[in-house]
Order: structure tokens, then C-alpha cells, then sequence
């Protein structure tokens, strides 16, 4: 996936799914472009690889999570 916002391993992030719903999941891992394990991604409109706790489906976005 290509990133916008800086986030890194053990953050909690949304999942927006289509029908509106949101769904709280964690990072577990992540990866660059070549394959080397991240802990976190500083660059906008990097190309990662992430595992999610939950695997989000194809038209799903990604967010942060707002601080509440």
C-alpha cells in the first residue's frame, strides 16, 4: 500500500469499510519496498507492506486513529 500519514508497529488504526462501518485494528508488521522489516513509516506516499491484526478487504481505506 502506498502511505500518507506517519505510523508505526503497535499503533491502533481504523479500518473505514465501504458501508460505513470502522474497525480498530493493530499494526503487527511492517515492511518497505524491498522486502527489509520497518517499525515505522516516516515518508509520505511510501510504498509499505503492513500486517494487520485484521486483514482489510480491497476497497476498505486506512487512518490513523484520532486521539480521543
Amino acid at each position: 500500500m502506498e502511505q500518507r500519514n506517519k505510523f508505526a508497529v503497535g499503533d491502533q488504526v481504523e479500518i473505514m469499510k465501504p458501508s460505513g462501518e470502522n474497525v480498530l485494528v493493530t499494526v503487527e508488521k511492517m515492511k518497505d519496498e524491498d522486502g527489509r522489516f520497518i517499525e515505522n513509516c516516516p515518508h509520505p506516499k511510501q510504498k509499505i507492506h503492513v500486517l494487520f491484526s485484521q486483514k482489510p478487504d480491497e476497497l476498505d481505506l486506512i487512518r490513523v486513529r484520532e486521539e480521543q
